[in-house]
């Protein structure tokens, strides 16, 4: 049987921190290589370019008897032994990291 694979999920995580992130329930490609190249620092610990992740897919929710995106991505962070934490609104800084990013670019 050719059963076709549907992304239901993407989640990074940090692997100096062992812990997701940041995730969503929809498809957005390979972010941790994306995460990596930009260097990006982990909004907890601040390890730069360490990331690794998953894009979900039904295969996933099936061997993980999941219902969702959000219990797939939660399973397979469990499988792979990391913390479950995600950014909660989706930003990778904070408003006042944003804050004082700007402040530094305007000279405050």
């Amino acid at each position: 049987m050719n059963t076709i694979n549907y992304i239901v999920g993407t989640m990074v995580w940090c692997q100096e921190c062992k812990t997701v992130v940041w995730a969503l329930d929809s498809d957005y490609g390979d972010l941790r290589g994306i995460f990596n190249m930009l260097r990006l620092p982990c909004r907890l610990c601040g390890k730069e370019g360490n990331y690794n992740g998953y894009n979900a897919n039904t295969t996933h929710m099936e061997m993980h008897d999941a219902f969702d995106g959000w219990s797939t991505m939660k399973a397979l962070a469990e499988y792979e032994e990391v913390e479950w934490n995600p950014s909660p609104d989706n930003t990778w800084r904070s408003d006042e990291a944003i804050r004082e990013a700007h402040d530094r670019v305007m000279g405050r």
